[in-house]
């Protein structure tokens, strides 16, 4: 790939967020139900425009924390105290260890210094800790997403034209137009058209043009307008830019740049 190819692919797509319990190179539709799980906006792979909702330290991190036990749960939520900088983190770790709560009976300062050792253990030595969150391109334009806040009537034509393929085909010619007049939106359909299976409805709008669908995050959607988050359904777009919590990974030395920010606020 050239140079004019590189840029024009960076000035495309769309930039977007992705927590998960898992370490992953590259996403896999077979592996839906293992993080989040819910799937209310079809199914496919979820992704949050706003790094408050699936960034480092965002809402799904903090979610997904809790799935961490032990010495990595406590060298996760030190990262997060400390804005996800490594060296900070240890710092701290080290002066928890000097310095343990004396009031406590004798044996639950031992498990609680045998507990902060094993974190600094594993802060020090540059493996993963805690969720991984990963930065990616979603290499589709927003505008051919079925946007799951609209009316059928103000979906792209794109999006209107795949709908019209696709429902047409199973349920004959203008029963697409016909919901179209009547001011439908897509939620209509989903939810009451239950002799489609929501896997074999993705893949049927993707064949017709619409890679994914588009919704407001919750923060958002209580305003009316802003960020939005994506229902991907085909894995072979998203190129992963970033891998932060997994030093040396796509995007070295980036780690902690996402939650420098800011310290996130829980979207709701």
């Amino acid at each position: 790939m050239g140079w004019r190819d590189q840029i024009a692919k960076a000035m495309t797509g769309i930039k977007a967020y992705h927590s998960s319990p898992h370490d992953f190179d590259r996403f896999d539709l077979s592996k839906i139900g293992t993080g989040e799980g819910a799937q209310v906006y079809g199914h496919g792979l979820y992704f949050a425009e706003n790094p408050k909702v699936s960034g480092q330290g965002g809402q799904y991190w903090d979610q997904f924390v809790s799935r961490f036990g032990g010495p990595e749960s406590t060298a996760a939520k030190e990262l997060q105290f400390h804005g996800f900088d490594r060296d900070k983190a240890a710092e701290s770790m080290r002066s928890r260890i000097m310095y343990p709560d004396e009031a406590l009976p004798a044996d639950v300062i031992k498990r609680q210094l045998d507990l902060r050792r094993e974190a600094l253990r594993l802060l020090e030595s540059g493996k993963p800790v805690g969720p991984r969150t990963y930065e990616v391109n979603i290499n589709a334009d927003p505008a051919h997403m079925l946007d799951w806040d609209r009316a059928l009537d103000a979906q792209n034509p794109q999006v209107t034209g795949g709908l019209t393929s696709v429902f047409d085909k199973r349920y004959g010619k203008g029963f697409t137009s016909d919901y179209i007049r009547q001011g439908t939106d897509f939620r209509d359909i989903y939810n009451n058209f239950d002799d489609f299976d929501p896997a074999q409805m993705s893949a049927m709008l993707n064949e017709a043009g619409i890679p994914g669908v588009k919704y407001l995050d919750g923060a958002a959607r209580a305003a009316g307008t802003g960020s939005s988050n994506y229902v991907v359904f085909d894995p072979s777009i998203i190129d992963i830019t970033k891998k932060y919590a997994v030093p040396g990974a796509v995007g070295a030395g980036a780690i902690g740049s996402l939650a420098a920010q800011d310290q996130y606020e829980v979207a709701q």
